[in-house]
């Protein structure tokens, strides 16, 4: 019986410990609204690369901002799991009989950043007037 034990002991401590080294390679950057976690994918040619998907870059348009200008995220507390992709947006679904899909709650941007380089960004803001 308490060979038993020293056994689970032994597995949960690997497994504590190998999942606190993983986790010390997770991507993770410092914005004005909180701490974000992201993770690794590979291109086509089989480079790494930094992903953070689903990070909220205005609160939710709902209820009473459903019609409004978007009001700027809350920072939150912790760390951001940028590892999820958020909702996509209210729109026709192609795949079905073009029932509409996605949720009101989809002011989410996914950034892909090579993981070595720091190459210069192109940022494109829209501006539309009445």
């Amino acid at each position: 019986m308490n060979e038993t034990y020293g056994i689970l002991l032994n597995l949960f401590l690997f497994i504590g410990c190998f999942l606190t080294c993983s986790a010390s390679n997770t991507p993770k950057v410092r914005v004005n609204s909180g701490e974000i976690a992201g993770g690794f994918e590979y291109t086509y040619n089989s480079q790494q690369i930094y992903s953070f998907l689903g990070i909220p870059y205005a609160s939710p348009p709902v209820q009473y901002y459903r019609f409004k200008e978007p009001q700027p995220v809350k920072p939150w507390l912790g760390v951001w799991n940028a590892t999820i992709p958020g909702s996509a947006c209210l729109g026709p679904d192609y795949e079905s009989n073009h029932e509409i899909a996605g949720q009101e709650d989809c002011l989410y941007l996914n950034v892909h950043t090579p993981k070595d380089l720091l190459p210069p960004v192109i940022v494109f803001c829209l501006e539309i007037t009445e």
